[in-house]
């Protein structure tokens, strides 16, 4: 099982992260290319019945929306699945399959923020700290950004969405999200009707698990 290879590769070193750990399986990626591809064509057929709603008035389709499908076709599609790697003693625990890979991470003490925020990169994590104090940090949300929806992936892969009541600027509780080192916070860019929201969520949540994956590499490889 997942435990049993990572034993035989010698363990945990003193600074890994395995709250951060990455199983990637091939089956699962199988199965991932097919919905991102079904994904990418609805957004073309949302486009495409966008544009042709109403003959006899405009409807334009925003470069926005044209940019946010060629970026979901060209991101890279993974095998992550969810998966415990603090808990040993499990009922299923997960069976390693040839062509499968394990990443643990080096520990870290940052949480990245990215898109329309005014400075991008990595922040100093702080347990007093919430999604709009990290926002902050980073130079406060630009005029294009969605202000209603903001994408957190945290280390162990799980995505939420963070939703304010009424403005971005109004906290939600903050026992509502919890940020850990290596989450990564993601403010898209405000779209209009052309992209439902549906289909956006399901493009950010895979876009940044690509991006988590690859800030988990770089991390794994750092020492070599």
């Amino acid at each position: 099982n997942m435990f049993d290879a990572i034993k035989k590769a010698g363990g945990y070193t003193e600074n890994a992260y395995p709250f951060g750990g990455i199983y990637e399986s091939r089956e699962a990626r199988e199965v991932y290319e097919m919905a991102a591809e079904e994904l990418y064509q609805d957004f073309l057929d949302n486009l495409i019945e966008m544009s042709q709603a109403d003959l006899t008035q405009e409807v334009p389709v925003s470069e926005d929306s044209l940019e946010l499908t060629e970026e979901l076709k060209e991101t890279e599609i993974t095998g992550r699945v969810i998966a415990d790697f603090l808990n040993e003693d499990q009922e299923n625990p997960i069976l390693v399959k040839d062509g499968d890979m394990i990443i643990i991470p080096e520990v870290t003490s940052q949480v990245y923020v990215y898109g329309e925020v005014a400075s991008e990169g990595a922040a100093l994590f702080s347990s007093n700290s919430d999604v709009i104090n990290y926002i902050e940090r980073k130079g406060g949300l630009k005029n294009t950004a969605d202000k209603k929806s903001i994408y957190i992936l945290h280390p162990n892969g799980e995505s939420q969405r963070y939703r304010s009541k009424r403005s971005i600027f109004e906290r939600s509780p903050k026992s509502e999200i919890r940020i850990y080192p290596g989450s990564i916070i993601f403010v898209p860019r405000a779209l209009d009707e052309s992209a439902p929201r549906r289909l956006a969520a399901q493009a950010y949540v895979s876009i940044l698990g690509n991006l988590g994956i690859a800030l988990a590499s770089l991390s794994a490889i750092s020492d070599d």
